[in-house]
């Protein structure tokens, strides 16, 4: 498998990638934005997803199985620790997720998000493809290149997370 790409539609919030058999993503019926947030960070620091803010957009995606080739306008680099399938989502579902005990991710419309990897420890590293500059314009919108780059690795070492959340704003 050399590399995947996607179209994600998200609201403000975040993007993520989690484990989809060890992500817990029930926080509480009536959540508040920083129980949320934390919850994102517990479930970081655990290994079970990765997630960095973003803004509103049709967001395109590649993810690759590879060392990192691209530096990007910023990055960030984490560790999940899968059962072997991940699913790519949206702050729309992991909201649900978050609200609802009964919802599953991945939900119906994502089940073309979901991919087979192999059970282990992998480093992420999300690229940023765009400036700053345009976060919250028109002009991103445009962008018909990756906003994103995904660059996903078996880990050399076991590493913990630190329980983060970039570039999350809102």
């Amino acid at each position: 498998m050399d590399s995947l790409k996607f179209e994600l539609s998200s609201d403000y919030g975040c993007l993520a990638i989690l484990d989809i058999s060890r992500y817990s993503g029930f926080v509480s019926e009536n959540w508040e934005l920083e129980q949320l947030k934390e919850h994102i960070r517990h479930e970081n620091a655990n290994g079970h997803i990765v997630a960095w803010g973003c803004t509103s957009c049709n967001w395109n995606i590649e993810v690759h199985f590879s060392e990192p080739s691209f530096e990007g306008y910023r990055s960030y680099q984490s560790f999940i620790d899968t059962e072997g399938e991940l699913l790519l989502t949206t702050y729309d579902s992991l909201t649900m997720a978050a609200q609802f005990s009964d919802t599953v991710l991945p939900e119906v419309h994502e089940n073309n998000q979901v991919f087979k990897i192999g059970k282990g420890v992998f480093e992420v590293t999300v690229v940023q493809n765009f400036p700053n500059e345009l976060i919250d314009t028109e002009e991103l919108w445009d962008i018909t290149e990756p906003h994103y780059l995904l660059y996903i690795r078996e880990a050399l070492e076991n590493k913990t997370n630190k329980g983060e959340l970039p570039w999350f704003v809102a």
